[in-house]
């Protein structure tokens, strides 16, 4: 029973955490803060995804176990590890199953649509300059080798689209246009 307040505390923390990302780079226009929370949005979903499929898994598992044959060890031995784990023997329903499935896909979709640039909201233009500058300021401080340089493959800080073939002192995102130039720091955004 433990897995499943786990599985459900873990998928509205997904999607509480991805609102807040949304609220925090929309609203207040704070680049780390927003950084810090997609961690934790993507931590959770994690931890929300191997519990669900935990469930489901083991209770498909314990369901073999109780029409199988009584020979089949490996049933026997799974099932078993599950009710220890768990401490339960009933089996879900099939509905139970559906729910979890939508409820991963729901919190997967609104993590992957809250990264996404191109669907971003600010309030206003200052909050947009304010997020990106800081944007900037991260990507020069904490993406460049100790050269002073951008490496060849690096990593948007805003998308988190893999960028290859990066010039040492300049990077353009393709998936979502961030520009950042170390010559001229104050580039347009």
């Amino acid at each position: 029973m433990v897995l499943y307040y786990v599985f459900i505390i873990f998928v509205v923390g997904s999607i509480i955490s991805s609102i807040a990302q949304f609220m925090v780079r929309g609203f207040v226009g704070n680049f780390t803060l927003s950084l810090k929370i997609r961690f934790v949005s993507a931590v959770t979903l994690f931890i929300a995804s191997c519990s669900g499929l935990l469930l489901v898994f083991g209770n498909l598992l314990l369901m073999l176990s109780k029409w199988s044959d009584p020979t089949l060890e490996v049933i026997y031995t799974g099932s078993d590890l599950f009710v220890t784990l768990t401490n339960n023997t009933k089996v879900i329903t099939d509905k139970t199953c559906v729910m979890i499935t939508v409820l991963i896909l729901i919190s997967s979709f609104v993590n992957y649509y809250v990264k996404q640039t191109e669907l971003a909201f600010f309030k206003d233009e200052t909050t947009k300059r304010t997020f990106y500058t800081k944007a900037r300021m991260f990507a020069k401080e904490y993406m460049t080798n100790e050269f002073g340089n951008f490496g060849p493959e690096i990593y948007c800080p805003i998308c988190s689209c893999m960028i290859r073939d990066a010039a040492p002192h300049r990077f353009k995102c393709p998936n979502c246009g961030f520009d950042v130039s170390l010559d001229a720091f104050e580039s347009d955004i």
